[in-house]
């Protein structure tokens, strides 16, 4: 799944990370980088927002990749989801100013229901 996040003037070519957030229920999760061209989620609590990628100088616009390769991986380690449920997600991209430690989420979440059989 890819998404758009557009950057707003006064951030465009500034060097920046990939934020991605994951709500479930009541649970964040957040992308966290791997060596291979998957993906990986961990609970966030109490730590740092972990960067998912980086970009040397921000456009206009910036592609991200929110998941790639067999989507239900990503639900694979995350705990208490239980056994033939939908279960709803919320998927918030954007990008934190490396300068600044500015965040900038999109402003419409990547919203979709998973089926846990």
């Amino acid at each position: 799944i890819n998404t758009s996040v557009r950057v707003a003037p006064v951030d465009q070519a500034q060097k920046a990370e990939v934020v991605v957030v994951m709500a479930i229920g009541n649970d964040l999760y957040m992308k966290i980088p791997t060596s291979k061209e998957e993906f990986k989620f961990i609970r966030w609590e109490l730590i740092p927002l972990i960067a998912a990628g980086y970009q040397e100088s921000l456009g206009e616009i910036w592609e991200i990749k929110a998941f790639g390769g067999q989507i239900i991986n990503a639900f694979n380690e995350i705990p208490n989801l239980g056994q033939s449920q939908q279960v709803p997600v919320d998927v918030r991209v954007g990008y934190r100013i490396i300068d600044t430690g500015k965040i900038v989420f999109n402003e419409i979440p990547i919203s979709f229901i998973i089926n846990i059989p």
